[in-house]
C-alpha cells in the first residue's frame, strides 16, 4: 500500500478545511439579525420589560419590546430565553428589565457593548434608595457576580475599580447616556445574558466532511 504525496496534502486540505468551518469560520459573511436574551436566575426570574436594538453606527433602531408597555414584558429564568430580530445586523440593545412581579416598579436600563459575543447584562441602584440607574457597559466588561450588593462610589459616572461601567440618568434616544451619577451605587444584579444569533456551520456536518474525505483517500490508496 502507498500513500502519495499528493493525497497526503489532499487528505491535510480536506481535514483542515474541516476544522476551520467547526471554529465557526464562514464562507461569507454572517448576518446577526437576530438577539437572544437568556436568563440566569435559578427561581422566580426577572422581567425583562424592555428590548432596543441598533445597528453598528446606530443610524437604525428597533424597539422590540415596547417601553412603558407592560403587555410584552417575559419574565426570564436560567432554563428560558427569548428571541427578537431586527431588519439589519444587530451590533447594540438597550435591555431594561423590572424585579420579580414587574408590576409599576420603575424600569432600569442597560446599554450594552457592541455584541461581538455573549454579554451579561449588569444593573446598579442607588444605595439606600432603591432607585435605579442606568448603565453603560464598554466591550469586555463583565463585573463580577460574587459582588451583588455591594456598594461603589461614582463620580462623574465611573468607579476605578469597576473599568468598563459608566451608570447615568438614562439614555437618549440614539442609545448615549445622559447626567454621569456621582455617588454610592449597589451593584444590583446580572440577570441575563445577551447575544446575537449568527449563522453557522453545524459542526457535525463538517466533521463528517473531513472524515468522508480521508476515507475517500485511503480507499484509494488501499486500491494502488
Amino acid at each position: 500500500m502507498r500513500i502519495g504525496v499528493t493525497d497526503t496534502v489532499l487528505a491535510g486540505l480536506l481535514w483542515c478545511g474541516s476544522l476551520a468551518l467547526v471554529q465557526g469560520i464562514p464562507a461569507s459573511p454572517a448576518r446577526a439579525n437576530e438577539i437572544q436574551v437568556t436568563g440566569t436566575a435559578v427561581l422566580f426570574g426577572d422581567v425583562l420589560s424592555d428590548l432596543i436594538v441598533y445597528n453598528a453606527d446606530k443610524t437604525q433602531q428597533k424597539i422590540i419590546l415596547r417601553p412603558g408597555d407592560a403587555s410584552d414584558d417575559v419574565t426570564l429564568i436560567s432554563t428560558s430565553s427569548f428571541i427578537g430580530s431586527a431588519p439589519f445586523d444587530i451590533a447594540f440593545a438597550l435591555v431594561s428589565k423590572k424585579p420579580p412581579g414587574g408590576g409599576d416598579t420603575p424600569d432600569t436600563k442597560t446599554f450594552t457593548p457592541k455584541l461581538l459575543a455573549p454579554v451579561k447584562v449588569d444593573y446598579f441602584q442607588v444605595s439606600n434608595s432603591g432607585q435605579f440607574l442606568a448603565t453603560e457597559l464598554a466591550p469586555g466588561t463583565s463585573v463580577d457576580p460574587s459582588l451583588v450588593g455591594t456598594a461603589f462610589s461614582f463620580f462623574n459616572g465611573v468607579n476605578s475599580t469597576l473599568p468598563g461601567v459608566t451608570l447615568g440618568a438614562g439614555f437618549d434616544p440614539n442609545g448615549e447616556l445622559t447626567n454621569p451619577y456621582t455617588g454610592l451605587a449597589v451593584f444590583e444584579s446580572q440577570p441575563f445574558v445577551v447575544s446575537t444569533s449568527t449563522p453557522e456551520p453545524p459542526a457535525l456536518i463538517v466533521m463528517i466532511v473531513g472524515l468522508v474525505g480521508l476515507l475517500l483517500v485511503g480507499k484509494r490508496a488501499v486500491a494502488t
